[in-house]
């Protein structure tokens, strides 16, 4: 694409010292390097940054500054609430967890205490932090809350909800907001994967054209709309 070759190299923290990592790049010509995103966000990378065209996927990336690009999850929380708030869902949970929370800049939780504010205390839910809590206290918080629909940024929320046994969306709705390939029946946001890396590969190639190397000045974050997926765990809009 754009007269440039690719080629992806795995790497896991601590399998090969960076100065390795630099002699393959070196070796073979590489100009541009494109970071995908890390299992821990937030993890320094001793990377000879000024010898290279540099961009990454996703923003979990902290240090240093480069920049990247993610998907819009402001928008995505906002569409997964308009798309609820259409079907009449009015007690609204929201499951989360520190990993896409830190992912995602916290820009979920931040639209979601946001929509909170604006409704009224009588269906007002507070998020529910899942991390390390067991089903069975889950199932204790949908008891005790009652909501008649739970949007998910934890990349579990489906099989949870699922080990439940609870009635999808007879009883309660369901919106992942990051929706799977292989649960194309779940109603969410799919995440923009293909316009995300073609973004990235933009942002990489047109500081190789400009002979631009190292750290941005100013670093730029490119935001990708998601993708409404309608799947079938959601009740239907209602027809005039």
């Amino acid at each position: 694409e754009l007269g440039f070759g690719f080629e992806v190299i795995s790497y896991r923290m601590g399998e090969l010292r960076m100065e390795r990592i630099d002699a393959i790049f070196k070796a073979r010509g590489v100009q541009g390097v494109i970071i995908a995103p890390i299992d821990q966000p937030g993890t320094d990378f001793d990377f000879p940054w000024d010898q290279y065209a540099v961009g990454a996927l996703g923003g979990s990336v902290l240090t240093p500054l480069i920049s990247y690009v993610m998907m819009h999850f402001q928008h995505g929380m906002a569409r997964a609430l308009t798309e609820v708030k259409s079907r009449g869902y009015r007690r609204v949970g929201f499951f989360h967890s520190e990993r896409s929370g830190s992912r995602s800049e916290y820009l979920q939780l931040m639209s979601f205490l946001l929509h909170n504010h604006a409704t009224e205390p009588s269906n007002r839910l507070e998020p529910l932090s899942v991390d390390g809590m067991p089903a069975s206290e889950i199932a204790d918080w949908m008891r005790v809350n009652q909501p008649d629909v739970i949007i998910s940024s934890w990349y579990q929320g489906w099989e949870c909800m699922q080990k439940l046994r609870i009635n999808i969306p007879e009883d309660v709705g369901f919106v992942s907001l990051s929706t799977r390939d292989r649960h194309p029946q779940v109603s969410g946001m799919t995440v923009p994967i293909v316009a995300m890396a073609d973004a990235a590969v933009d942002l990489v190639v047109a500081q190789v054209l400009r002979n631009e190397r190292g750290l941005p000045k100013t670093p730029k974050c490119v935001l990708v709309e998601g993708v409404w997926n309608e799947g079938a765990t959601l009740r239907q809009v209602a027809s005039c």
